[in-house]
């Protein structure tokens, strides 16, 4: 047998299979850095966006606890609160009440009589007005004392002012409204 020297070729071998395992070598190292540097800006770039939705949840609960403080600054204190329901309901109590006075003045008015104005103030209903005679207020003061929403009713003024009304009597009434009808709803 012929004897071959083969270590030129095993040493060229062995070069290329270094140059190779190198270049793998700075290869993979190269792949690794870039992983590396991808991932870190891809946490920097997560964190920034958490730190901005954190401020945008730090303002809207300064917003929210500013709003907060004005509604408990400006709510009502329970004794309010209960004092407007009181009133509200005694608006809606007396909202009958004031259709069903004029339907009584209405239905009882002389036809000689004229009313100038009307007010309630409390209890009482106020009237005041021109007739042709006395008989019409003596007459318009009973219809008023029988009917079922006022009763007591006085004469409070009488008079004649001839410059001003001529032919005609002012007067002036008072009567109490009664009880059933100012707490009947």
């Amino acid at each position: 047998m012929a004897m071959i020297n083969l270590r030129p070729w095993r040493e060229e071998q062995r070069e290329i299979r270094q140059k190779k395992f190198y270049l793998y070598l700075v290869l993979a190292v190269s792949a690794c850095l870039f992983l590396v540097a991808l991932s870190y800006l891809q946490t920097v770039a997560l964190i920034s966006q958490q730190q901005q939705r954190n401020l945008l949840l730090s303002q809207e609960i300064e917003k929210v606890a500013s709003e907060m403080e004005q509604v408990s600054r400006s709510s009502l204190s329970p004794s309010r609160v209960i004092n407007r329901l009181q009133s509200i309901q005694q608006l809606q109590e007396n909202r009958s009440l004031i259709t069903r006075l004029f339907e009584v003045v209405v239905t009882t008015i002389p036809s000689d009589c004229k009313l100038l104005s009307m007010s309630k103030r409390e209890e009482y209903f106020f009237l005041e007005g021109l007739a042709a005679s006395n008989d019409d207020i003596s007459r318009f003061v009973r219809n008023l004392d029988e009917s079922a929403v006022l009763e007591k009713t006085e004469l409070l003024t009488l008079g004649s002012d001839a410059a001003q009304y001529s032919g005609f009597t002012w007067f002036s009434l008072k009567s109490l409204i009664q009880e059933s009808s100012r707490n009947n709803r």
